[in-house]
């Protein structure tokens, strides 16, 4: 099972997604739904050594299950008006 969900109140927005590889990633995301990273996190990577700066970026913008959900999020428009309710 993979999913992603938005959750949304007064105070924040935040995105969670799951994949059955990567386990769940939860972000803070603004009205576009772009991921939004924070100073404590910016910092972090900065911490890191070149290669472990980018990886610690990549996840905490969770470019993988990005990347692994993508293909759930294409609609093929001519296999569903070929489908039948049961």
């Amino acid at each position: 099972m993979r999913f992603e969900i938005r959750e949304e109140s007064d105070r924040e927005k935040v995105l969670y997604r799951y994949t059955p590889n990567l386990g769940i990633h939860r972000a803070v995301i603004d009205e576009l739904g772009s991921v939004l990273i924070s100073e404590n996190q910016i910092m972090h990577a900065l911490a890191q050594h070149d290669d472990d700066m980018r990886e610690t970026m990549d996840k905490a913008l969770g470019t993988s299950w990005e990347r692994e959900l993508d293909q759930f999020r294409r609609v093929d428009l001519e296999a569903i008006s070929q489908s039948q309710a049961i």
